[in-house]
């Protein structure tokens, strides 16, 4: 989606700041909002696309040679075989592509892997929230530097027969969310994950990140995974940008999902507390690290996760008035993210819950001993990363 993005922003300087591709996301959420069935088919179509050039060499290589195989035995002229020599070649390209695909391994969702051993309480509760919903399968917990818990499946090939499941939990999520609300934001997953009657629009939902997954072939050491990858390239912004509608409406109906296992007033509170520390973090927390960082000699003196818990907490508690206003009206048409209205909406609520001062987080609690070392862990990443950035 940011390689769209980036196509149309000399196109949005030409026009003044008008926003080409802005315009295009709020016209398409429109349309899957006022049109859904109509608009999941033409996604579903989008879909197609991706799959048709998969399954576009295995199909060329069966058929070719099944052109080509009496063809091939009954020639006996030279002018026969300039006549074959363009079809098995083509056939020879067909080959390479079907086995490049087959025997493709995409590398799962980078990250700290977590084992039970080193969080037993994390494991309990995924245990605990997997048995309401058929417990559906997850094959690996990865901690990651993000803000949010999102369910990635990973191909085990490259025709997509089967997948692993990677349930992935943000460190800045952990550290600043209690244990009630991290509940919460882990069953609206698990619910998504096992949803039976959005089963397509789930699939749909997922796809985006498997398109990216193909995108990044283009840095494959093969010649044909790397033209593989850039077709994904140009197809898989589109079909981010086609789908995003759906991912909206997935991310609503996630909530729904919770409501199952969870309490309608903690289902509010957990997603109000969650916008609100997930913006605080992205405008606020994050750019001042960042400049601190800039500005120490050597080891910055606040690293990023020592101090986020009270930092994030006072900082939501003395200006959360004016940014629940904002979060609950302002509407990035780019983001695949409902605003909060929304989805306070969908659940019958006009307004969200109060801020309170977090006691306890869920990093405490479910990470335990294990915390100070995956802190650790964590700085030393951000420290190499900030590095190679500013060099």
């Amino acid at each position: 989606m940011m390689e769209l993005r980036a196509r149309f922003s000399l196109l949005d300087r030409l026009l003044g700041g008008f926003g080409l591709y802005g315009s295009l996301c709020r016209g398409i959420v429109h349309l899957s909002n006022r049109y859904p069935r109509a608009w999941m088919l033409f996604t579903i179509m989008a879909a197609g696309i991706g799959y048709a050039f998969i399954l576009l060499f295995p199909y060329l290589l069966v058929s070719m040679a099944r052109i080509l195989y009496p063809s091939v035995m009954s020639a006996q002229a030279m002018p026969d075989w300039q006549t074959l020599v363009p079809q098995i070649c083509l056939l020879f390209i067909a080959a390479v592509f079907t086995y490049t695909l087959f025997t493709l391994r995409f590398a799962p969702p980078a990250g700290k892997v977590l084992t039970e051993q080193e969080a037993p309480r994390l494991f309990g509760l995924l245990n605990q929230l997997r048995k309401p919903h058929g417990n559906p399968s997850i094959h690996r917990v990865v901690l990651d530097e993000g803000d949010d818990v999102r369910v990635i499946k990973t191909p085990r090939g490259g025709f997509m027969l089967r997948s692993t499941t990677t349930l992935v939990i943000g460190l800045p999520l952990l550290l600043t969310v209690s244990p009630p609300h991290f509940r919460v934001l882990l069953a609206r997953r698990i619910g998504q994950l096992s949803a039976r009657r959005n089963f397509i629009s789930s699939w749909l939902y997922h796809l985006r990140s498997t398109w990216l997954l193909f995108r990044d072939l283009r840095c494959a050491k093969l010649l044909p995974a790397r033209m593989i990858g850039h077709f994904f390239a140009l197809y898989a912004p589109v079909y981010n940008t086609v789908a995003l509608g759906i991912c909206r409406r997935e991310e609503i109906n996630a909530d729904r999902y919770a409501h199952n296992i969870i309490n309608e007033q903690e289902i509010v509170e957990a997603i109000s507390f969650h916008a609100a520390s997930r913006d605080f973090l992205a405008t606020k927390y994050w750019p001042a690290i960042r400049r601190m960082a800039a500005r120490a000699t050597g080891r910055p003196d606040c690293m990023p996760y020592e101090h986020m818990t009270t930092l994030v907490c006072k900082g939501l508690t003395t200006a959360q008035d004016t940014v629940m206003h904002r979060l609950l009206n302002e509407d990035d048409f780019r983001s695949d993210h409902p605003t909060l209205g929304d989805r306070l909406d969908n659940l019958g609520h006009s307004g969200p819950a109060p801020v309170k001062e977090v006691t306890s987080t869920a990093a405490q609690l479910l990470l335990e001993n294990s915390l100070t070392a995956i802190m650790e862990e964590f700085h030393d990443q951000w420290l190499k990363r900030f590095a190679a950035e500013n060099k």
